[in-house]
């Protein structure tokens, strides 16, 4: 697997790590397709749109095969949404139009940039430029949240299995099949996450770290620092 810089989702282990996640979103959002109309079917329709605008706005493209089931669950649930945000609205009708929805893209705090991108400007690869607010709202309801949380949960535990593994520990950046994951608890809205969770992986990964070629020591130092800031970036994050 290759690197192209030194954030912990500078890599594409990393980025399809990311991409899983967003076809386990894509796959609760078809579900929809069947099964019961409700408000609460709806609002997790809504959260399944705001993830996927969060951090996969190519699931909307108008071009991807995967955008038509989709669009279908949105209209089959959206009778039954809730009083709902301007920009929700706006983004659910412009899928039922036929248009991508507008996009907020997202400008994170220099802290969780740098851990996620390294300390350089970021490079031109599609993962450091496809970031983008959810619409305002969207968390605030009960179904949506608990999907959000559902996402958080499969991150959490994807990541402790990798952390098993000798390999990931060694060499997150080439080995590690969670890390985009990792990325993602930094990052959406509406989850709670155990800061716990944070302080055993950085343990393990410690613990677990190999001594790099001396080719590559400049690299695992900065690639080093941004892990260690991703985790610290968690521990605050979600510690009372």
């Amino acid at each position: 697997m290759g690197t192209w810089g030194s954030g912990i989702l500078q890599n594409d282990q990393a980025a399809d790590s990311v991409l899983d996640a967003a076809k386990a979103v894509e796959d609760a959002l078809r579900g929809l397709v069947v099964g019961p109309v409700g408000s609460d079917s709806a609002g997790r329709m809504l959260g399944a749109v705001g993830l996927l605008m969060r951090f996969s706005p190519y699931s909307f493209d108008l071009e991807n095969d995967v955008r038509a089931p989709l669009v279908e669950a949105v209209g089959r649930q959206i009778p039954a949404l809730p009083e709902v945000s301007a920009e929700a609205r706006a983004a659910l009708d412009a899928l039922l139009a036929g248009r991508e929805p507008d996009y907020r893209m997202t400008t994170f705090p220099p802290r969780l940039a740098r851990a996620l991108f390294g300390s350089n400007e970021r490079s031109q690869f599609p993962m450091e430029g496809t970031w983008a607010d959810a619409p305002e709202g969207v968390f605030e309801l009960p179904a949506a949240r608990a999907l959000a949380q559902e996402v958080a949960d499969g991150c959490v535990a994807a990541i402790d299995e990798d952390f098993e593994h000798e390999q990931s520990l060694e060499d997150p950046c080439r080995e590690s099949e969670a890390m985009g994951r990792l990325a993602l608890l930094l990052v959406l809205d509406g989850i709670r996450v155990d800061p716990s969770c944070f302080v055993g992986w950085r343990d393990a990964w410690r613990r677990g770290r190999r001594e790099p070629v001396p080719s590559e020591v400049a690299f695992f130092q900065k690639y080093d620092a941004c892990l260690e800031a991703a985790i610290a970036y968690g521990i605050e994050r979600f510690s009372p």
